[in-house]
């Protein structure tokens, strides 16, 4: 798997800084504004001036044609980075339980 840091769609040459949130837990966030970008992310209300703002936005970005493809870019860098995770992920968990089977067969060698 690519790091961040190596991943085209994460670049870091620009000297920004990425952030993650889990979207699906918006009513836990103590920040309101925080809180409201992303309900607005998970449920698509929005509930402050700001989200409202990102509301327009994303619907006048989706209805130019010229955007669509930059979208559709998009989502395809996140799939193939989410593909990339998953495999990255089963890779490890194969290694940790083969190194753990081997662990165990040794120890029950040596009783």
């Amino acid at each position: 798997m690519k790091s961040l840091k190596t991943s085209r769609f994460f670049s870091k040459d620009d000297k920004s800084h990425a952030v993650f949130y889990n979207s699906s837990a918006w009513s836990k966030v103590q920040d309101e504004e925080v809180r409201d970008v992303l309900r607005f992310i998970h449920e698509s209300k929005a509930t402050s001036v700001f989200s409202r703002l990102l509301e327009e936005n994303t619907i006048r970005a989706k209805s130019r044609p010229e955007m669509e493809d930059e979208y559709m870019y998009f989502m395809d860098v996140l799939e193939e980075e989410k593909e990339e995770a998953r495999e990255a992920g089963l890779s490890e968990g194969r290694a940790v339980g083969r190194a753990q089977g081997l662990a165990e067969g040794e120890h029950k060698k040596a009783i």
